[in-house]
């Protein structure tokens, strides 16, 4: 059964309660406003931890609560839900499917104005989604999304996938001992993927499993996209993967990331044949990739890639740097080197 339901109630407080051992720990309901959830153990919920059941809700606070062991921690299931913040939790899994979902896939829903701060997020290496999930249909709406100062661990899938989601702030995150990217998105727009840090601390976890990497885009159109100050270390994958296909990719900033390879990795088969950042698109536009650091190690060969492109207007390559790999064409594979395509406004420039 059910722990706890609200149902039609403005501004009620549930403080410093323990709620396990149900299908669901506390489910909200019909229409509510101005909710508090504070100071509470919610865990061992063998289907959701918080459930929003397609509930009209505005003004939601969820703070400094342990939530766990459930298929999912905190499950927004279609509604119109704004204004909700989640701080200062402890969120934990144990084959997870994910620990908060939010969806928008019925008629009439929107999630909006999200802000997840300060909560360790870990699902134990045994979660089969991504630790953080939202995605909404056509004519739904997911937006307005923060996800700022988290810690990210303990995951063999992606941290944060995305599908139609437009304006998500991704900033001052860590994500360690994990696998997969840190954001995996499609069919999205305005996206912040700011000042986050990916590394294994010495010892934590074995070499064969740091794969982790910072973003890759697939499917529909990308327009509005900032990938900036970012810190990799000891990596072993590729970096950033950007991929339209015959949709167009506008209005990219990636600037100031700092990659670094694991010393000693061996470059195996699959990753001879990846650039560290691989962007591809119908056309682009307004693209800037400027002031990367890499130090890449012996076996890799190909750096950074702008291609498969019918035209390129106003793009920047400048003042990047890429150690570790000697010249060559696959180096900096860039628009100047296609001879097929329009190659007006391009400026290719200091890349060493």
């Amino acid at each position: 059964g059910i722990g706890i339901k609200l149902q039609n109630l403005l501004a009620p407080i549930i403080s410093h309660v323990s709620v396990y051992g149900f299908k669901t720990g506390i489910e909200l309901y019909d229409r509510l406003r101005n909710i508090i959830i504070d100071g509470c153990h919610i865990w061992d919920n063998e289907n959701y931890g918080i459930h929003w059941n397609g509930v009209s809700l505005h003004q939601n606070n969820i703070i400094g609560c342990h939530i766990s062991r459930s298929k999912k921690a905190l499950f927004f299931d279609n509604g119109d839900i704004h204004n909700v913040q989640i701080n200062g939790c402890d969120i934990e899994g144990a084959g997870s499917e994910n620990l908060i979902h939010m969806l928008a896939t019925a008629s009439g829903s929107q999630v909006s104005q999200v802000q997840i701060t300060g909560n360790t997020f870990e699902d134990h290496n045994l979660n089969t989604s991504a630790l953080i999930k939202a995605e909404s249909d056509n004519n739904r709406y997911i937006g307005i999304i923060e996800v700022v100062g988290n810690q990210f661990s303990g995951s063999v899938q992606d941290a944060i996938e995305i599908s139609r989601v437009y304006g998500i702030n991704v900033t001052s995150n860590s994500w360690f001992n994990s696998e997969g990217f840190l954001l995996k998105a499609s069919r999205s727009a305005d996206i912040t993927l700011n000042s986050n840090t990916i590394y294994p601390p010495p010892g934590f976890m074995p070499w064969e499993m740091l794969n982790s990497a910072l973003f890759y885009y697939g499917g529909g159109g990308l327009t509005g996209a900032t990938i900036s100050d970012n810190i990799v270390t000891r990596a072993s994958t590729q970096i950033i993967y950007i991929n339209t296909g015959n949709s167009n990719v506008a209005n990219l900033i990636i600037t100031g990331n700092n990659i670094q390879y694991r010393s000693g990795y061996v470059v195996e088969n699959e990753m001879e044949s990846k650039y560290i950042f691989e962007i591809r698109g119908n056309n682009l536009y307004n693209v800037n990739l400027s002031h990367n650091n890499v130090r890449a190690v012996d076996g890799l060969t190909r750096g950074f890639l702008l291609r498969d492109s019918t035209s390129y207007e106003k793009v920047m390559i400048t003042n990047n740097m890429i150690r570790g790999i000697e010249a060559n064409r696959n180096k900096y594979f860039l628009p100047d080197l296609v001879e097929d395509v329009s190659t007006e406004n391009i400026v290719a420039m200091y890349n060493i």
